[in-house]
């Protein structure tokens, strides 16, 4: 097997581990962990109209379902 191909099998099998490690229910800090940002941008990525969330009324608790956030991760990653 070519380098660059054992390269992207590591690279999808670490990706793949670390999607199975979230907790079901994630966290802006979650989110902020996973993708390698600052709490802040993490916060505004959030707020964006187009990123899935779920916000109760009257409850300042944002949660970000784990496949809600995967499909989005996938949909953006590149």
């Amino acid at each position: 097997m070519p380098v660059s191909e054992s390269a992207a099998k590591a690279a999808q099998q670490e990706l793949t581990e670390r999607i199975n490690a979230l907790p079901i229910s994630l966290t802006v800090r979650d989110v902020s962990e996973f993708l390698g940002i600052c709490l802040t941008s993490a916060y505004k990525l959030v707020s964006e109209d187009s990123f899935p969330k779920v916000q109760m009324k009257g409850v300042k608790r944002i949660v970000i379902p784990k496949t809600k956030f995967v499909e989005w991760y996938l949909k953006n990653e590149s």
